[in-house]
């Protein structure tokens, strides 16, 4: 299946998952595990739906980010499996909705991990939640840059199948 974060044009913050089959024949809406904050990131990783959003307190700064799986597709059922403070992520208490500090860029495929890019400092950075361990994996040079995963499909294409 892929997934999609669909967005209101109008509103603010993402409303729906969409899911679409590998044939793009089937498609169904998959309901938040909470309200979503307006940054949110959707993965797979260990067989299994992920989503991970912010936590804001009363006064709308971002203190911890929240990973979620679905335990299942049928029953919708959402579990929290981690959540992080920002202070251990960014060694920062909090950030302002308003700025745009980070980004996760995925969740590693067969182990607890997330990868996302600090901007002020241009770091790539994994958190992994077993060890709890934050690592910059790489300095990215100058500017602001945007970094979006590689996702394969894996699965056999009729016409890739004629071709052998």
């Amino acid at each position: 299946m892929l997934h999609f974060i669909v967005h209101n044009l109008v509103g603010i913050g993402p409303v729906l998952i969409l899911t679409v089959d590998g044939e793009g024949k089937k498609c169904r809406i998959i309901s938040w595990p909470w309200k979503p904050s307006d940054r949110v990131f959707v993965g797979q990783s260990q067989g299994h739906l992920h989503y991970m959003s912010e936590y804001r307190d009363d006064t709308r700064q971002m203190t911890e980010l929240s990973i979620w799986v679905l335990q299942d597709y049928h029953t919708e059922e959402w579990v929290l499996k981690h959540s992080v403070p920002f202070l251990q992520l960014f060694g920062r208490m909090s950030c302002h909705v308003e700025d745009d500090d980070y980004n996760v860029v995925t969740i590693h495929p067969d182990h607890n991990m997330i990868f996302f890019v600090r901007h002020w400092d241009l770091k790539l950075k994994s958190y992994d939640m077993d060890s709890k361990e934050v690592r910059t994996l790489r300095t990215l040079g100058v500017g602001r840059q945007n970094i979006l995963p590689y996702v394969p499909y894996f699965s056999e294409s009729s016409v890739l199948a004629s071709k052998h």
